[in-house]
């Protein structure tokens, strides 16, 4: 969402998918008489993000990023990798010889976080005046008229996290001579590009540059710090080889049976 590169651009953050439910951007999606009719709120850290209008909606679904440096979320999935990387030493009956499996991680269990909500807005089943009578009546009406043509609006609301929310870590939206992250729709260019077949890093650097000059920026000029934008061949490297242990945690987890088979094809692998 362009609002939450924006931010992570002004304020020098990152920001990863830690909930996404499954309806979220979904346009498509038509609701049936079991939702919940709402006329206010969601509260999130005492802050409603959608004040009382008159006009029912409900929400069709919810995302949340967190902190790059929040709660390590893999632990389980690391623990398993070498686990199966013991065994398969104790199996073979060889010594491998590798670096340390685990390492001192980057987390610093920061709890700042973006909410963002999905909600489907019925304007023709507005009230002008607000009693809690007249709110229930109206929503059974709306319940009975769902199934029918009836006019709705898809709308998204996003609560940002004060600098103040970050903790463990220095947050004050400046950091001299320090590189930031990778803009997240980059660094999903290069992996679908690594993922389509394209295996020389400078060809992906070629293709990107070409993407973030032409497409995200349509041709006019990149911004006076344009290194989110135009990765080094050293980050699109660590990218790189990021599918490819994705992909051999993938394989690993469907021969030990923890992942049905289709989950690597999903995954485009």
């Amino acid at each position: 969402m362009l609002a939450v590169d924006e931010f992570e651009e002004y304020t020098a953050s990152n920001f990863v998918v830690v909930e996404k439910q499954k309806h979220f951007g979904d346009e498509a999606f038509r609701p049936t008489s079991k939702v919940t009719v709402h006329w206010e709120g969601p509260v999130i850290n005492n802050v409603c993000l959608n004040e009382y209008s008159g006009i029912p909606f409900i929400i069709v679904g919810r995302k949340v990023l967190g902190c790059h440096l929040g709660r390590d979320r893999a632990v389980a999935q690391k623990k398993r990798y070498a686990e199966s990387i013991i065994q398969k030493e104790i199996t073979d009956q060889t010594f491998i010889q590798r670096r340390k499996t685990f390492q001192h991680t980057k987390k610093k269990d920061c709890p700042a976080k973006i909410y963002l909500y999905h909600i489907l807005r019925f304007p023709d089943f507005q009230l002008k005046k607000k009693t809690d009578w007249q709110m229930r009546a109206s929503a059974r009406k709306l319940k009975r008229a769902l199934g029918n043509d009836i006019a709705l609006q898809h709308s998204y609301m996003i609560l940002f996290p004060e600098l103040s929310h970050h903790q463990n870590h220095p947050a004050d939206g400046k950091v001299p001579h320090k590189r930031q992250n990778i803009d997240r729709r980059v660094s999903e260019k290069i992996r679908e590009l690594f993922k389509s077949g394209v295996r020389k890093k400078d060809d992906i650097k070629k293709l990107v540059d070409h993407f973030v000059r032409d497409d995200l920026f349509g041709g006019q000029d990149l911004p006076i710090d344009s290194r989110r934008f135009l990765p080094s061949i050293k980050e699109i490297t660590k990218i790189m080889r990021q599918c490819i242990s994705e992909r051999q945690i993938c394989i690993m987890e469907q021969s030990m049976g923890l992942q049905p088979p289709q989950s690597c094809e999903e995954n485009g692998f």
